[in-house]
């Protein structure tokens, strides 16, 4: 396994676990809440690196 030594690593591993996990359980959601769920789902990694940025600034 290879050593994470950047924190952007970290937070994309996270992004993408969050997406997948989200992806999986928009199967289970009801049709009218999907719909918002989609946008969330695509807001939430934009959301992920400007916080990640702001913190560095």
């Amino acid at each position: 396994m290879t050593k994470v030594s950047n924190p952007l690593t970290v937070v994309a591993i996270f992004a993408t676990l969050a997406e997948g996990f989200a992806t999986i359980s928009l199967i289970n959601l009801s049709p009218e809440v999907q719909a918002t769920f989609i946008y969330f789902v695509m807001a939430f990694p934009i959301l992920i690196v400007g916080v990640f940025f702001a913190i560095l600034n």
